[in-house]
Order: C-alpha cells, then structure tokens, then sequence
C-alpha cells in the first residue's frame, strides 16, 4: 500500500554541485546563509556560523582536508569564493566520529581550486 502511495513522489532537486556556482556569493556566510540548518548572523568581522542543531558551539572549518579551527573570520580571510570548489556541511554523527570532540558543531569543508 505504501508503495503505491509513494510511488507517484520524486525528489526534485533545486539544483545541482554542476551548476552551482560559488563565485556568485561574496564570501562563504552569504553562501551559508541559504543553507538549510544553518543560522548565520552579523556582517564582516562580526559574522557568526552556527548549525540550529548546536546553537552553542562554532563548527568546524576545514579547508582542502586542514583543520582551521571554528573561527569563521580566519577561514574567510583565506579563502576566496571564485576558487572554491565545493562545500561539504555536516552536523551529526558523522562529522563527530570523523573528526573528534572539536567539532561539537558540526564541520564546514570548503575545497578549492
């Protein structure tokens, strides 16, 4: 019976990592803010990351597979968005398992060019 009910949905996707374009996006909070489970707050040197799901801790940065601590301004002065590549988000299990207790936060990898 479910199956007959589910049959019919589809997952549509609003779009896809080939066309999404990272250099449309001033610096990565613009980019975070229309990520779903993300809250992101302030401007410039007072911007603030956090996933809903731990409001109480920053997440983890990583760039290019580095550790670059949970502080936002430090990664953004690095990086700019026309070199990026992809960001991976994650908040959960997975991202606690993979990279230990600093990431109470979750993690944001960013990879570049």
């Amino acid at each position: 019976m479910l199956a007959v009910l589910f049959s019919h949905c589809a997952v549509v996707p609003t779009g896809s990592k080939q066309s999404l374009r990272y250099e449309q996006f001033t610096d990565l909070a613009d980019f975070l803010r229309y990520q779903p489970g993300i809250k992101v707050t302030g401007t410039g040197m007072q911007t603030d990351v956090r996933f809903r799901r731990s409001p109480d801790h920053a997440p983890l940065y990583f760039l290019n597979g580095l550790a670059m601590g949970s502080d936002y301004r430090r990664i953004n002065e690095i990086i700019h968005m026309v070199q990026v590549k992809d960001v991976r988000i994650s908040n959960g299990l997975a991202s606690r398992t993979s990279t230990g207790v600093g990431s109470k936060g979750g993690m944001i990898e960013v990879w570049t060019w």
